[in-house]
């Protein structure tokens, strides 16, 4: 066993040794000291091996001596727990400690006494801390057992090139980085504060415009409302007419940090050619078609880098557009409503490189959104077929893996009431009130990456007036050219090979 190592005692400081058998070994005398000299109090650093730091090393001792002419002892140890009552007139160390001072308590009445324990490590302490650090170790091992118990293995192998960070327990899921580095804290709350943007506004902020709007109506600041209102008339058409775009608010970084969250990766697995304009069908819904807003409505989701001359429009929800203020915001941010009219202005008069982004599955396939599902509604939706073939833009089919398992929900089934109720609700509302739950703060999705693969091309000829048997055919060719997307890309996006994609 090595030595313990010398401490040097610091400058006016008395120090009493006591050794690993426990034995004291009494400094020697020094002449006393007149106590005016002393300032308010002395001090005594006690070095003591580590052995004794279980039982002395947590206590601090401020003694201040009698009235009388007695030595003060160390408080009694009863109140400690783990120490024996007489420990501080049978301990060695406490007893010479008395000794020590002794001399001078009857002299200076006012003078605290402070002792200071300083605990020298030797070899002992060092194999414990290894003892811990192993323990640690298997603890951790044991964790990702049970998480690969519970089926989350799979975020392992789709973060290809990625690792766990620290801050993965944040909503109860695995927070995939890049390379080695790991995201600090402040990162991971800008994170989290950016999805909540985006959710918050998904799910309140129009609602909230026009409530807000309409009650300022009746407030002295009616004449707020009234000018907007009045814009909102003249401005009515603006939407679909190719809306308006605006090159700062898609260049947010907050776009960026919504990005990283999950995070959301573009493949491309084709070139798309800036001279022609294009549709592109994205599967699957989801319950926020995160893959979708990150990748073709920002500008942080890699899109004009991956495909250069090109400009991509994502088209959502056109009764979105009705609402005041948040119609503006939207607007913004480059989204035109999902109607005939706008996407036939945007493909036929903004000239070419236009890549129209619809979710062809739309509110019913939000409502077959679940986790480990692969399902896509699109058997009886032809309309993007034929608007392809009016216009003459080729058709492209994109898959977001992940995209089902950011959000838990309660899939109702078919001839319930409840799915009875939803579909009542989608069919006069326009939109499915879906039963989900996010992880932290109940709103957040949970952090699992989203990997949106852009499919090859479908030349579609252009056709003013297209036969059914036209629409069929270019319908069978798309729902087999996402079929073989899916499949060749499962596998290195996180899915085994015996998952299946389900098209109704």
């Amino acid at each position: 066993m090595e030595s313990p190592q010398e401490v040097e005692p610091e400058e006016g400081v008395k120090t009493h040794r006591v050794s690993d058998e426990g034995t004291h070994q009494h400094p020697p005398r020094r002449p006393r000291q007149d106590p005016a000299r002393r300032g308010n109090g002395s001090v005594i650093r006690v070095s003591v091996p580590s052995a004794h730091c279980d039982v002395i090393a947590s206590h601090r001792y401020d003694l201040r001596p009698s009235h009388g002419r007695r030595s003060p002892a160390l408080p009694a140890a009863g109140c400690e727990p783990g120490l024996p009552q007489d420990f501080s007139t049978r301990h060695p160390l406490c007893r010479s400690t008395a000794r020590a001072r002794r001399p001078s308590l009857s002299r200076s009445r006012a003078e605290p006494i402070k002792v200071q324990i300083h605990v020298r490590r030797g070899d002992r302490d060092r194999e414990r801390d290894r003892d811990r650090e192993r323990d640690r170790d298997r603890e951790r091992e044991r964790d990702r057992e049970r998480e690969r118990a519970r089926g989350l293995d799979w975020t392992e192998r789709r973060a290809a090139g990625m690792i766990r960070s620290r801050g993965e327990d944040l909503n109860g899921t695995v927070a995939a980085m890049k390379g080695e580095e790991e995201k600090s804290q402040w990162k991971l709350f800008i994170e989290d504060i950016s999805v909540l943007h985006m959710v918050v506004a998904f799910l309140f902020m129009g609602v909230f415009c026009l409530l807000l709007m309409l009650y300022l109506m009746f407030t002295p600041l009616w004449p707020v409302p009234t000018l907007y209102f009045a814009w909102q008339f003249y401005d009515w058409h603006k939407p679909e007419r190719g809306g308006r775009s605006s090159e700062f608010v898609r260049n947010w970084k907050i776009w960026k940090h919504l990005k990283d969250y999950f995070p959301v990766k573009l493949v491309k697995t084709a070139e798309l050619s800036p001279r022609k304009n294009y549709i592109l069908g994205c599967h699957p819904h989801g319950i926020m078609s995160i893959g979708a807003c990150s990748c073709f409505s920002t500008e942080a989701g890699g899109f004009a880098e991956a495909f250069p001359g090109m400009r991509s429009t994502l088209a959502i929800l056109a009764g979105l557009f009705r609402l005041p203020v948040f119609r503006d915001y939207i607007l913004f941010i480059g989204l035109i409503p999902v109607s005939k009219e706008s996407l036939v202005y945007k493909l036929s008069r903004t000239g070419v490189g236009n890549a129209v982004v619809i979710i062809i599955g739309g509110a019913e396939e939000s409502l077959a959104s679940s986790s480990g599902v692969n399902t896509v509604v699109m058997k009886h939706r032809k309309g993007f077929v034929r608007l392809a073939l009016e216009n003459g833009a080729d058709l492209v089919p994109v898959y977001s893996f992940g995209e089902n398992e950011l959000f838990p929900q309660a899939v109702l089934s078919e001839g319930t009431v409840g799915r009875k109720l939803q579909a009542l609700f989608k069919q006069v509302m326009g939109f499915a009130p879906c039963i989900f739950m996010g992880g932290r703060w109940l709103l957040l999705p949970y952090r699992r990456p989203v990997t949106t693969v852009v499919g090859s091309p479908i030349s579609v000829p252009y056709v003013c007036n297209p036969s059914e048997e036209q629409v069929d055919h270019y319908h069978r060719l798309y729902m087999e050219s996402l079929s073989k997307l899916f499949h060749t890309h499962k596998t290195s996006c996180g899915l085994s090979e015996t998952h299946q994609l389900c098209i109704i």
